[in-house]
């Protein structure tokens, strides 16, 4: 997006980061004012300043020209203080400037003429020009002194002036600032109000106002659409249907952006409205579709304010009535379709309804944080019976099934699940391995079409009921990666839809075919609270960061934010229903939103990438690599390379991310970021292909990877030519050495200088060695723990600038005293160099490696997330099995146990990552050593 300043010259906005295009140093073109400018289809422009004339620049040419005012040439600039540019259907330039119009034809660029030039009588002579446009009858002025159009059958010119109310007389009453011409036809704004040219009488007739909209100042207008008429004024922004000729109102204020002098309008491919003010900055109006609205909306005034809190629990009973669990209250709609309202923190200091579910048709279960209650007739009642029957205290029940014969299925925190036929004198409990794990629980029961219930546990996997063998658990495949789900899914007892903490899963346990999406795939976040299925079969995610719909066509998720109308974007685990007319219900942390999808009329823009950024050496080249590039290239001295990307979709910009891969080096594409700027350092000799992948908000990817060659030319020393002329020029040395034996004592004094240098020199290495041996470990030559944390603190920082994940990994040799007491210290040496020696090969540059004592390693992986280190590890684990070590002529396998954490790159203290990775050490070692274990943000606390 381009944007013309008063100040700063022509800025280039990524939605990002603005870029002065009049780069400094250059001329006086920087920070100087810009007031039009005009982009041909080559990436060339022409910019119109206020009191520096008219300038051409094109990069790709490497040609810039300069327009002045000169009093000795009739045909020169009008004025140097250029108002308006307009590039009309023949490819000509027309300029208007404060003392009349010049026009340029782009087939002769350094030809200017100037129109009217000799002609006082002529309507444009020395006119104000404030804006030009087209039309099938010609070229349209706005001056000063009305309009002026000049015919296109090139007859004579004709003036216009707009009719004026008598009872309003402002200043500059004849003054034209603004024309448009689209669809509906030719329009006008001036300080008087909005007119529309008319054929039939050829002039123009005046747009009637509202009296509450009092008499603004227009400035601007510009389109929406094809019956749109967007119009900026001195007060505020104003929209005009052009068909009905009739003011849009906003919540009965027809003004849109009070209090805003509004100068310049604009709206991108995307249908948003770019709005330049007046000393008050720049204005983005993004299109609201309003996909979700607040429910809260629709009820009474005293129920509102509870239906925008958080909401934990979502259910339409039989009836087909919402049941809706707020934050201390619980609303529900009676038999007559009226909303109630029922206090049950007040009434029965319950702080949380985690699920609801109904048996038999009109009694409501309640799943709390202190048990299993009743609500019938409005009145509520706690009942202890299953508890009672299994010998347990009553406790938070964090999720509840009611099957069609009364069985209900009580998912009790840290204790297992309890099965109990409503009614019934007896009770069983199942799944009590969950007591086992701190913090377990059940998260999600549910029943597959075919009749099979699943319990999806938090840190036990998946488990199914059988009617053979009872409670199951099942062998997802996904055990290496999650180790519980927070929701389970079912199409039928073999296909499931898995919610985890890292991803959503679909798994066929008969095929065993699994398929993992993640933010690549258009997941707004890969923590996922839950998943369901609407009416029409659409599959949708709900994350911690807004909802995403499956889209069976492109095979993506799309993803939904605040511009769909979500008040929040923390969806809850069980705040979701979807009523018998197919209208979907979520919950989030303020309130809940209702949503009736329909997929046609959904826009779903297709975002471009493109090259924003060159510095090579920390040298500017960006404007030089400005439109399309194909290709860079590169010194064989280069030392670096930076490249900065735009994803060009404004709708939430900061949500863009990238992925890429640099062929030549790598096949392998990075995972997505939100840091869009890539670094190369002294990238070998060769050929190199960049590929560029953007993604926008709603997780839609550009239709084609950005692709860029990158050639990094070969060193000279491999240049035949330059080896005979290297031994030409060592022939030649060696004569000059004979040559000038006779200044011998010169040499001399050579060789002093050259000692003192060496000294120095010496003297510099072995501080630099100092402070290596007191930063790294004797043994291993790994960084110790004190040089760990220094580097560390660097590593973190700069992690967090990048927003860039960051994953420490404790290591521990499996029963490395054993190995000390079987085959002694020299061997137990040499075991911790081959390990360090394994570390060091498979570590990148950015990585971190050190012994933190004894048999302990540490490592901090850079832009690396605890998935990813998961998977170094196990690399890791498989090359410690391929490559033992030799002692004594006899291999010798070592094994290690992974601690890994994923820690916000804000906290500081390493003494937290470390103690997080520490703890999940244990539990790898608990779990039987040689593995790897990622830290559950549950220890961090």
């Amino acid at each position: 997006m381009w944007l013309a300043t008063d100040s700063d010259g022509l800025l280039r906005f990524d939605g990002a980061e603005s870029i002065n295009w009049l780069a400094a140093g250059k001329d006086t073109q920087h920070r100087q004012n810009v007031n039009k400018f005009v982009l041909d289809d080559n990436g060339a422009m022409w910019f119109a300043s206020w009191g520096q004339g008219l300038t051409y620049i094109s990069a790709q040419q490497q040609l810039q020209l300069r327009f002045r005012a000169d009093a000795a040439n009739p045909a020169a600039l009008a004025s140097d203080r250029v108002q308006t540019l307009f590039m009309d259907s023949k490819r000509r330039l027309w300029i208007g400037s404060v003392a009349g119009v010049n026009y340029i034809d782009s087939s002769n660029l350094n030809e200017i003429s100037r129109f009217a030039a000799d002609e006082p009588t002529h309507p444009l002579y020395q006119n104000r020009i404030w804006w030009i446009t087209e039309s099938s009858e010609g070229i349209w002025f706005a001056t000063s002194d009305g309009i002026v159009l000049l015919p296109a059958d090139q007859s004579a010119a004709k003036r216009y002036y707009l009719p004026l109310s008598s009872s309003l007389q402002l200043e500059r009453a004849r003054e034209v600032r603004a024309l448009q011409q689209f669809s509906s036809g030719l329009w006008a704004s001036s300080a008087n109000g909005i007119y529309r040219y008319q054929n039939t009488c050829d002039c123009f007739e005046q747009v009637p106002m509202p009296t509450a909209m009092a008499t603004p100042r227009f400035n601007v207008v510009h389109p929406q659409g094809d019956t749109l008429l967007w119009v900026g004024a001195a007060e505020g922004l104003f929209l005009l249907d052009t068909q009905t000729l009739t003011w849009v109102a906003k919540d009965n204020n027809y003004n849109f952006l009070p209090d805003i002098d509004v100068r310049t309008l604009f709206v991108n491919a995307d249908d948003q409205l770019w709005i330049g003010s007046r000393d008050q900055g720049l204005f983005i109006g993004t299109p609201q579709h309003r996909v979700f609205s607040p429910l809260a909306t629709s009820l009474p005034a005293t129920k509102s304010q509870a239906a925008s809190r958080l909401t934990s629990a979502l259910f339409h009973d039989h009836a087909n009535k919402l049941w809706l669990a707020a934050q201390d209250t619980l609303l529900y709609q009676d038999s007559q379709g009226d909303w109630q309202q029922f206090p049950f923190r007040a009434k029965a200091n319950i702080r949380k309804i985690y699920q609801i579910a109904e048996y038999p048709a009109g009694t409501l279960w309640l799943a709390t944080d202190t048990g299993l209650y009743q609500f019938k007739n409005g009145q509520l009642q706690f009942d202890p019976t299953p508890f009672q029957l299994t010998g347990l205290a009553p406790s938070g029940v964090t999720a509840l099934h009611v099957d069609t014969r009364g069985v209900l299925y009580l998912g009790v925190w840290q204790r297992g699940l309890i099965s109990w036929q409503v009614g019934a004198d007896s009770a069983s409990l199942n799944l009590t391995q969950l007591a086992e794990n701190s913090g377990d629980q059940i998260y999600d029961l549910a029943l597959s079409p075919d009749g099979v219930l699943f319990a999806a546990t938090r840190y036990s996997g998946l488990y199914k009921l059988t009617s053979t063998r009872g409670w199951q658990r099942v062998d997802t495949g996904t055990r290496e990666l999650v180790e519980g789900f927070n929701c389970v899914v079912p199409e039928s007892s073999s296909r499931l839809w898995l919610c985890s903490e890292y991803g959503l899963w679909f798994v066929n346990l008969e095929s065993g075919q699994q398929q993992h999406y993640l933010t690549e795939h258009g997941l707004p976040s890969v923590y996922i609270t839950a998943a369901l299925f609407d009416k029409q079969g659409h599959l949708w995610s709900l994350t911690n960061h807004g909802p995403a719909r499956f889209d069976q066509q492109i095979q993506r998720f799309i993803s939904y934010g605040t511009n769909d109308g979500l008040p929040d974007l923390t969806l809850q685990r069980n705040a979701h229903s979807v009523a018998a007319d197919g209208t979907l219900y979520l919950g989030t942390a303020n309130g809940t939103v209702v949503s009736k999808f329909d997929p046609d009329t959904e826009r779903l823009s297709v975002p471009n990438v493109k090259l924003s950024k060159v510095l090579i050496d920390g040298a500017n080249y960006t404007i030089q690599y400005s439109g399309e590039v194909s290709e860079i290239n590169l010194a064989a001295d280069y030392r670096e390379l930076v490249l900065g990307f735009s994803v060009l979709d404004y709708r939430e910009p900061e949500k863009n991310t990238i992925r890429y891969r640099l062929l030549g080096l790598s096949s392998a594409w990075s995972s997505a970021s939100r840091n869009r700027e890539l670094r190369y350092v002294n990238l070998p000799a060769g050929q190199y292909q960049l590929e560029v992948e953007g993604q926008n908000s709603q997780g839609i990817t550009s239709a084609s990877p950005l692709r860029i060659n990158i050639q990094v030319a070969a060193p000279w020393w491999q240049s035949p030519l330059l080896w005979i002329i290297g031994i030409l020029l060592l022939l030649l040395s060696i004569s000059s050495i004979i040559y000038w034996r006779e200044l011998s004592l010169k040499r001399r004094n050579a060789k002093l200088a050259l000692l003192v240098t060496e000294r120095t020199q010496a003297l510099e290495t072995l501080t630099q060695q100092l402070k290596q041996r007191a930063e790294h470990d004797s043994l291993t030559g790994l960084l110790n723990r004190s040089g760990f944390g220094e580097r560390f603190n660097l590593l973190r920082s700069q992690a967090c600038r990048q927003t860039i994940p960051l994953s420490i990994v404790l290591i521990d040799l499996d029963h490395f005293k054993r190995f000390n007491d079987q085959y002694g210290h020299a061997a137990g040496d040499l075991a911790l160099q081959h390990f360090a020696a394994l570390l060091q090969q498979r570590l990148r540059e950015s990585d971190l490696c050190g012994r933190w004592g004894g048999e302990e390693f540490i490592l901090a992986l850079s832009d690396c997330d605890a998935i990813g280190a998961k998977k170094f590890c196990e690399d890791l684990l498989t090359t410690l099995q391929q490559q033992p070590f030799t002692y004594q002529d006899k291999p010798l396998c070592i094994s290690a146990t992974f601690g890994i954490a994923e820690l916000a790159t804000s906290t500081e203290s390493l003494e937290q990552w470390v103690k997080l990775a520490d703890q999940a050490l244990y539990r790898g070692k608990d779990q039987g050593r040689g593995c790897a274990v990622i830290a559950s943000l549950t220890y961090a606390s």
